[in-house]
């Protein structure tokens, strides 16, 4: 994904999410880069919505399930302990050893504004009971 001017649905491809052992979960981050006061360039407007809607196929993209999701204002965003909030996000978490699994999201903006999308994975090992 990249940033640039961004309204009404906007539709990302589906990623193909790396495959995970049975010893471990895979932890799939999706946000969206927030207004700072370091970077006034993204998703300034207070009066804007941006709703992310997230769904994962574990079989290659032939069926899709809800996945999660959220929504934002923009605008600087302080959170609780004052520090300013550089993202807005959801954290998913698989567990088990899966191959061919994919996630596709969905913007949906209210009026015209810098934004972007972004997806990360991290593998987490299981704790293993004691």
């Amino acid at each position: 994904m990249a940033l640039q001017q961004r309204n009404g649905l906007e539709v990302f491809a589906p990623v193909l999410l790396p495959d995970s052992q049975v010893n471990e979960d895979l932890e799939i981050i999706v946000k969206v880069p927030r207004c700072t006061s370091g970077n006034k360039m993204i998703f300034t407007d207070p009066n804007t919505w941006i709703q992310v809607d997230t769904e994962a196929s574990f079989d290659g993209g032939v069926t899709w399930v809800h996945a999660g999701g959220f929504g934002c204002w923009g605008g600087i965003h302080v959170r609780r302990d004052g520090t300013e909030a550089a993202f807005s996000n959801i954290v998913v978490r698989y567990g088990g050893s899966a191959k061919n699994r994919l996630l596709r999201s969905t913007m949906m903006i209210s009026k015209p504004t810098m934004a972007d999308l972004l997806i990360e994975t991290r593998r987490i090992a299981k704790e293993r009971p004691v």
